[in-house]
């Protein structure tokens, strides 16, 4: 991710004037808070692998992913048939069942990481105003 997200961006900012593309200042702006999200997501997802099991996580981001695009589509004025109105209580129930079942009482507690013998505060340091 670290490569492939800047290296993309550098791809389409070359793209750009070739294909003629413009774009309003709202729009950038919600393309650059869209990614301070994704990053945010990203980071929050692997340390929820870190530290509980696949089986809650799994359920839980699809219904996310499922739930805020209709819910974004409701307070923009979209409405949904009735079909589409059961299955969102049906949705979270189901999350809530696959997330309660085998292996979900096996989270890990968090551990701070080790921190090497060569880069701990010495006795010798001064205080810090910040600790």
């Amino acid at each position: 991710m670290v490569i492939a997200a800047p290296a993309s961006l550098a791809v389409e900012l070359l793209l750009w004037p070739l294909l003629g593309a413009s774009f309003s200042a709202a729009a950038l702006g919600w393309g650059a808070a869209s990614g301070v999200a994704s990053a945010a997501a990203f980071a929050l997802l692997y340390r929820t692998l870190a530290i509980g099991p696949m089986n809650v996580l799994s359920p839980v981001t699809a219904l996310v992913s499922a739930m805020l695009p209709v819910g974004a589509g409701l307070l923009q004025g979209e409405h949904l048939a009735a079909a589409g109105l059961a299955g969102l209580p049906l949705a979270l129930v189901a999350v809530v069942l696959v997330s309660a079942g085998h292996g979900a009482d096996t989270a890990r507690t968090w551990r701070a990481p080790r921190v090497p013998r060569c880069c701990r505060r010495s006795a010798r340091a001064p205080p810090s105003p910040f600790s």
